[in-house]
């Protein structure tokens, strides 16, 4: 080989190095809840179906926690992807509380699952309905999930004072030692239904579900768009032999104004043609919709969702 053609070869070879990313595909991050709830679950779920598809990028699930961080650490470009109950993300486009300004690089994707509120409670702690909350020690979520946004709604709508009990801001990963160890008498708390946080207090210490539903609460649900009523059926859990009342709000995947129209359109494939194997892995995936409409006020949707992207994306 000739010098000229050898400098040549050595020249292209380093510039192919000096561009690894051509060859790599983009990953993800994907903002999500406590472990052993729902959030962070079902989005590795997601992900694994996004692999199993090749898609042509990847994502990974990280614990937070809970939609308030999510959607805030959307919109500064930590994360690619978050999970949110849908009225947090209404606030979060629309710049209210808890959040201090619009936020404007986040995109609508897909709604996802019903998270319900339901009222956890040991077996000893006399407490039946909403009411007998009085006086008791509770847990009501902590800072910054959804979960403790819609109950400081709720309990406003009620009048209930800040002292009208004893509240804790236990993170649901702490709930099963809480409830079982005597550190709390109840706990009000939104997730998806079936889940390991809930299979663990009732299998350990016979934790209760109870009904969250009165003309309050009903008035409550009525009053915003965000809400709906929940029956969990029997058999949900272990030791349900009756349905419980409650109440639910829709999970939404948002994600970066920045991801590819194409990507969006292979997250949604990946809902859609890996529904069954999402149920097994998460069996709260049940009430993700068939069709993937998001109708948030004040957000908006990402042009991915259209799917103007060839059905074959990824496989090659």
């Amino acid at each position: 080989m000739s010098r000229i053609p050898a400098i040549i070869l050595l020249i292209f070879v380093a510039s192919w190095a000096w561009h690894p990313a051509r060859s790599e595909a983009p990953h993800y991050l994907i903002g999500t809840g406590s472990k052993g709830a729902t959030f962070y679950p079902l989005a590795k779920a997601i992900c694994k179906e996004v692999a199993r598809l090749r898609m042509g990028f990847t994502c990974e699930a990280v614990s937070t926690p809970g939609s308030g961080f999510n959607l805030k650490a959307l919109q500064r470009g930590d994360f690619d992807l978050a999970f949110s109950q849908s009225f947090l993300l209404a606030r979060a486009a629309q710049g209210e509380p808890p959040f201090t300004d619009r936020h404007d690089k986040i995109r609508a994707i897909a709604p996802l699952h019903l998270e319900v509120f339901t009222l956890a409670i040991r077996p000893d702690s006399g407490v039946r309905q909403l009411d007998d909350l009085l006086g008791r020690r509770v847990n009501i979520g902590n800072q910054g999930s959804g979960s403790r946004a819609t109950i400081e709604q709720l309990l406003q709508s009620l009048d209930w004072s800040p002292a009208a009990f004893s509240a804790y801001d236990l993170k649901s990963a702490d709930l099963p030692a809480a409830l079982c160890g005597g550190q709390i008498d109840a706990a009000i708390y939104s997730t998806g239904h079936p889940n390991d946080i809930y299979r663990r207090m009732i299998d350990d210490c016979g934790v209760r579900l109870v009904d969250l539903w009165s003309d309050k609460v009903e008035k409550f649900v009525d009053a915003s768009w965000q809400y709906e009523s929940v029956v969990l059926p029997p058999d949900t859990y272990s030791n349900q032999t009756l349905a419980v009342r409650g109440f639910g709000t829709r999970v939404i995947l948002s994600g970066s104004v920045s991801l590819p129209d194409c990507h969006v359109a292979g997250l949604l494939r990946a809902i859609r043609q890996g529904r069954v194997r999402l149920l097994e892995l998460v069996p709260a995936a049940r009430s993700i919709p068939l069709r993937a409409e998001t109708d948030v006020p004040g957000a908006t949707t990402h042009p991915g969702v259209l799917g103007a992207c060839p059905e074959h994306l990824g496989e090659h």
